[in-house]
């Protein structure tokens, strides 16, 4: 009994006094306290606004992230949506020199195509915002290709534009029924939505007494 009122009481601590089903923005104090009742990586993960990924034809940039073999540049347009409902699995976390957590969140079955969330400023309640591999360009390497991340839309699109701003606003509405709600005010941070399910079990016994022996 004391066990299940513990876990209770950090679950609270964990989803506050509102309803779990919404997301809540990642932080330090949120991977703790969840950290207690099972492992972050069984828990769904989101981008908190709809970002769009192009690949990058610029030589510079590739230059400047980190790629496997040599230096290529491609004139076909691949364009890669993530929206705010897009469900995202947690691979791996780990640790910087600063003590900072760098996620590394899967919205795609291929492992590597993966992005990274890492807090800018230290602080418990500070959000873990998506981690660029070059912040001038905000470059990232995704997939051993180097793209470059906007959320203003698929404007550049041309064939593709009206399919694009379909997915563009279905994601937003889509997200509302899964408690994601676009935050469209702040750079793309990791939100996170924990659904814990707690299994009471009890054992019951009368006690058999026992009978004063007298000496």
């Amino acid at each position: 009994m004391k066990y299940t009122f513990l876990i209770t009481i950090i679950v609270l601590i964990v989803f506050g006094s509102s309803s779990c089903v919404h997301t809540k923005p990642m932080t330090k104090t949120i991977h703790r306290n969840a950290s207690i009742v099972g492992k972050v990586e069984n828990f769904q993960y989101y981008v908190s606004r709809n970002i769009v990924l192009t690949k990058s034809e610029n030589p510079d940039i590739i230059g400047k992230v980190a790629v496997k073999g040599s230096i290529k540049a491609t004139y076909h347009k691949d364009v890669i949506q993530i929206t705010s409902s897009t469900e995202g699995a947690l691979l791996k976390w780990e640790k910087d020199a600063d003590g900072n957590i760098i996620y590394y969140v899967a919205f795609e079955p291929d492992n590597d195509n993966c992005l990274r969330f890492k807090q800018k400023t230290q602080g418990s309640e500070e959000r873990i915002y998506l981690l660029y591999d070059d912040n001038e360009t905000h470059a990232v390497n995704y997939g051993d290709e180097v793209y470059v991340v906007e959320w203003k839309g698929a404007e550049g699109l041309k064939a593709s534009r009206g399919k694009a701003q379909r997915d563009d606003k279905m994601g937003k509405f889509k997200g509302k029924f899964k408690g994601v709600v676009a935050n469209e005010t702040d750079d793309p941070h990791l939100l996170v939505k924990m659904n814990i399910k707690i299994k009471e079990k009890e054992n019951y016994r009368k006690a058999a007494g026992r009978k004063v022996q007298v000496k």
